[in-house]
């Protein structure tokens, strides 16, 4: 059933690089449980910067012959300049910048609405995001009971009024501090592990009159698919065993088959990603069965995915007709070298079939 309307939080995390977004529950007994997570790691307040960086430029060039951005003073300069009339207007409605670049000036007069409308295009990536949880979770805007801003980004006028307007009467609010949110956040978590580690009751945060962290249990879900190489309809895929935002500890298996008449070794590539091409995916380890008899293709393979409760992956490979299998654990996925990619490329020729 779907969490009470007064106990359900979508936080929306956008900060000078990157935005994040969850939806979870708080619980009546302090538990908090991730329902769904998304995100994207190339998009913050840099890059709102970056449209007034753009833009003034464009302009001194108009008048001058010249493009600031060639020269890295300059460059830097103009940076500065638009980082912080990017956060003046979110109080004013016109600031003017100031270029200067081989000795030569220009000001510019930038408005809130144009910065608004040179920027639509990112305030719509927010926005997609944002219906992409809702979906994943299964959650309508009417069970959301608080959408909570975390990052100094989020000040952007132009933000806030998007999310009043998709969530529909949902309140949307400021956290306590913003820019320090995600700090508070981390010296919880940093508390409850070692409390956990300890078999200890955790301290309170703040102090002694800080608040009480005794009750207070997170559920996670994990923030990409789980998925291995195989061959489909004659091409290579990421079949998905594990889908993003499924609540971790948790285990899924599937059953697939040899691809080559006489297939001793199997080797599983296991991919972290969305994409059905596998390319387009991370790889982050690999499980391989050796020693096995010479048998025809199709004999069958059983693969199993499991998260544990510190978020560790373990992979166990079960070759049915021998009995053999081989296992592995992956601590944490840390991406790959272009030497892994061409690796894992090669390796794509002899590995399963759905």
């Amino acid at each position: 059933s779907s969490p009470a309307p007064d106990k359900t939080t979508l936080v929306f995390d956008l900060g000078g690089g990157t935005f994040d977004i969850t939806l979870m529950s708080i619980e009546a007994d302090g538990g908090v449980r991730m329902l769904a997570t998304d995100g994207d790691d190339r998009l913050g307040g840099k890059d709102w910067d970056d449209r007034l960086i753009t833009h003034v430029a464009a302009e001194f060039e108009k008048a001058h012959g010249k493009n600031p951005l060639e020269d890295l003073t300059a460059y830097q300069d103009l940076a500065g300049k638009c980082e912080e009339a990017k956060i003046a207007l979110s109080r004013k409605e016109r600031v003017r910048i100031a270029a200067s670049h081989g000795g030569l000036f220009h000001a510019v007069e930038v408005t809130r609405g144009a910065f608004e409308e040179m920027t639509a295009d990112l305030v719509a990536r927010l926005e997609a995001k944002v219906g992409i949880v809702l979906e994943d979770a299964g959650v309508a805007w009417r069970e959301v009971g608080l959408v909570l801003l975390v990052g100094g980004a989020t000040r952007m006028p132009m933000v806030r009024r998007m999310l009043e307007r998709v969530a529909r009467g949902v309140e949307v609010a400021e956290a306590a501090s913003p820019d320090e949110a995600v700090a508070l956040g981390a010296a919880i978590q940093a508390e409850l592990l070692a409390a956990r580690r300890d078999g200890t009751e955790p301290a309170p945060i703040g102090g002694r009159e800080g608040k009480d962290l005794a009750g207070i249990e997170l559920g996670h879900v994990n923030a990409h698919s789980l998925g291995v190489v195989a061959r489909v309809r004659g091409e290579f895929a990421n079949c998905v065993l594990i889908p993003r935002n499924t609540p971790i500890p948790c285990a899924k298996r599937g059953r697939f088959q040899t691809i080559h008449d006489n297939q001793t070794r199997i080797e599983v590539i296991v991919l972290e990603g969305e994409e059905s091409d596998p390319e387009s995916c991370a790889t982050i380890g690999t499980c391989v069965i050796s020693g096995l008899p010479a048998r025809p293709r199709g004999s069958p393979v059983t693969i199993e995915y499991s998260y544990d409760g510190r978020g560790r992956i373990h992979v166990r490979a079960l070759d049915l007709e021998s009995g053999r299998e081989a296992t592995t654990t992956i601590e944490r996925p840390a991406g790959l070298t272009q030497a892994g990619v061409d690796a894992a490329e090669e390796r794509l020729a002899g590995t399963l079939v759905s």
